[in-house]
């Protein structure tokens, strides 16, 4: 997989990029898996925020599919997000 080749490569926004591209497709039986790396190498590339938009598609009985260390990761980010204040 080539998302796999350029997260090796330390390019982690393009792996991202290709991970993304795969979790798009609803036919795809690994989308799940592509997006939770996806949301992982955006994190690792210090865009967290994105990578909580990409968190956020997945549905929450779903994150269960998740890698334990992936889905760990990710909800670390949502713990350590600070608070937005209220208006």
């Amino acid at each position: 997989m080539l998302a796999a080749s350029l997260e090796a490569a330390g390019e982690p926004e393009a792996a991202a990029a290709e991970y993304l591209a795969a979790g798009q497709s609803e036919d795809f039986p690994g989308r799940i898996l592509a997006l939770g790396d996806a949301a992982r190498c955006l994190a690792d590339a210090g865009q967290t925020e994105r990578a909580l938009e990409v968190f956020a598609r997945i549905e929450a009985e779903q994150i269960k599919l998740l890698p334990p260390h992936v889905a760990a990761r990710l909800t670390e980010l949502r713990v350590q997000r600070p608070a937005t204040p209220a208006r």
